[in-house]
């Protein structure tokens, strides 16, 4: 019988796992940005549209870039910070 395997034999993860949340945090932070100073006013689906991804994926950033006072939204219109 063969012993069971310790610590030593399992081998690490591969490094082509999926990259953890954190370090994707600020993917459209930039790109959003650059749209919203160069259109103020445009809505969220117009943005996206725009940058070619799901208008769901920038919710997050939004909230975070409204955090971070890099943007404003007022009702479903996206503004540069005043």
């Amino acid at each position: 019988m063969r012993p069971a395997p310790v610590a030593a034999d399992v081998p690490a993860p591969a490094a082509s796992s999926p990259a953890p949340a954190a370090s994707r945090a600020g993917k459209y932070d930039a790109a959003l940005t650059a749209v919203v100073s160069s259109r103020p006013g445009v809505t969220v689906a117009q943005a996206a549209e725009q940058l070619g991804v799901p208008d769901t994926a920038l919710y997050p950033v939004i909230r975070r870039l409204e955090t971070r006072a890099a943007l404003v939204k007022l009702g479903r219109e996206l503004h540069p910070p005043r």
